[in-house]
């Protein structure tokens, strides 16, 4: 018997320089906070469940499981990926573009594959 996964696109402010946002990840409240970075056309991602950190300075790339690295009791359980749709296979390692400030929220997004 195979897994059933979720999938869940977490919202992007496109043009937005710093934001954040409350989003609910397997019934658990976390706090996004998205900064781009101007010197390398990147974003970032802190996560906060409640008042605490539980990863900080996350660069938003594709093709990886961005929680991976990460082990802290209150991570959610799941995969956060950053998809580009245009990809010519979504979801493989490695493939896809990064997010840029033109690609974030519309060819490229933030998704949680929950458990």
């Amino acid at each position: 018997m195979s897994a059933i996964y979720t999938v869940q696109n977490i919202p992007v402010f496109r043009g937005a320089r710093h934001y954040a946002q409350d989003v609910v990840l397997d019934r658990v409240m976390y706090r996004f906070e998205i900064l781009r970075n101007d010197r390398d056309n990147g974003f970032y991602l802190d996560l906060w469940c409640g008042q605490e950190l539980v990863a900080a300075g996350i660069r938003l790339v594709s093709g990886h499981d961005l929680l991976k690295p990460y082990s802290h009791n209150k991570l959610p359980p799941g995969r956060l990926l950053v998809v580009d749709l245009d990809a010519k296979t979504p979801g493989a390692e490695g493939l896809g573009r990064d997010p840029d400030p033109e690609t974030f929220g519309d060819r490229v997004i933030l998704v949680y594959q929950g458990v």
